[in-house]
């Protein structure tokens, strides 16, 4: 059982020469309830704010285009939420403060060049400030490698 709100906003335009892009998704969860008990309805696992469940979530991010270059920025938000393998409703009693994970913000930068109408040269960074995965989590909610560059080649026929 599960109930809540998702939400995007998407914009685009042009200035002059330059292609502007906008989108922003958010998602707001009131509740997620897991029932294992066919026999009792009336038991009930909460598992919002546990890892992986975030109350709050989102991405936002920005393209722009010019003369076959291209540049991107993402941002991913992520809140607060328990430590692996520590349930909501015992967090507090069990590990206090150190039980939660602290609201995220990850950031990813991404460039391309169309070489030609066949070829698109691209590359980026994710992660960018290096966020670790969680405590107590091996690639939670990024990988265990932290930031990482890629760099690539696309071909159209």
């Amino acid at each position: 059982e599960t109930s809540g709100i998702d939400g995007t906003v998407a914009y685009s335009t042009a200035f002059g020469e330059v292609d502007v892009g906008l989108r922003a998704n958010v998602t707001w969860v009131e509740k997620l309830n897991l029932f294992f008990d066919p026999t009792d309805p009336t038991v009930v696992n909460p598992e919002l704010k546990e890892i992986q469940r975030p109350e709050w979530s989102g991405t936002a991010g920005i393209n722009l285009g010019y003369q076959g270059f291209g540049f991107g920025y993402r941002l991913q938000y992520l809140g607060e939420m328990t430590i692996a393998g520590v349930e909501i409703e015992t967090a507090d009693v069990r590990a206090g403060p150190a039980g939660f994970n602290d609201e995220t913000f990850i950031h990813d930068i991404s460039l391309s060049y169309d070489v030609d109408d066949n070829y698109e040269l691209f590359g980026g960074v994710n992660n960018l400030t290096d966020e670790k995965p969680f405590r107590n989590s091996f690639a939670y909610p990024v990988n265990p490698y932290g930031r990482y560059y890629y760099i690539g080649l696309q071909a159209s026929f």
